[in-house]
């Protein structure tokens, strides 16, 4: 009798322990699968973003041709500044305060703000080229708008948040802007950068 049950027991023994080895195989492999999956979730959206979705949304032979000429320029190594240029049209000029050249190429992401609220920017129909950007030097693009012409005080926006193109951080432009009550559904566009 004793010896019929130790086989038996050498025998659970070694069915448990196949069966723990085999879950432990498929918990690990169930991990790398996770892993691989998320792998490819995150490369499908790619690494570029834009709070206004027009910024980065450049088709890839855009960033291919900003990236040949050099590293795209950021918010944080630019300055800008907005004037006037005629009825419904203001110039944008982003200057490279850093120390090292970089590229634009596209269109920036430009929201017009103020106490009513936000207005985002969409692209005219312009081609967008290549722009080099010389530590110290500038680029621009050109708003356009429909200005208030209706009487009344219409709506102000009294700032520009820009997103450079192929970046996600925006930098602050002063710019007052009127736009009609009511009107503010009116296109609102911005040109490509171009050299300044």
């Amino acid at each position: 009798m004793r010896s019929w049950r130790m086989p038996v027991v050498v025998l659970v023994a070694v069915v448990a322990a196949g069966t723990l080895a085999g879950c432990q195989s498929g918990t690990s492999h169930g991990t790398h699968k996770s892993k691989k999956s998320r792998s490819r979730s995150m490369s499908h959206y790619g690494s570029s973003g834009s709070s206004t979705g027009r910024s980065t949304a450049q088709p890839a032979a855009s960033t291919a041709s900003a990236s040949a000429s050099g590293a795209p320029c950021r918010a944080t190594q630019l300055s800008g500044s907005a004037h006037g240029a005629g009825s419904g049209a203001a110039v944008v000029v982003l200057r490279n305060t850093g120390t090292s050249a970089c590229t634009m190429y596209g269109f920036p992401g430009v929201d017009l703000n103020g106490e009513d609220g936000t207005v985002s920017a969409g692209r005219s129909t312009l081609a967008p080229a290549t722009v080099r950007v010389a530590a110290g030097g500038t680029a621009s693009f050109t708003l356009h708008y429909k200005p208030n012409a209706t009487g009344g005080s219409g709506v102000t926006f009294t700032t520009l948040s820009v997103t450079p193109p192929d970046t996600t951080a925006q930098l602050t432009v002063p710019l007052t802007v009127n736009l009609g009550a009511g009107e503010t559904s009116d296109p609102v566009t911005v040109d490509p950068v171009m050299s300044a």
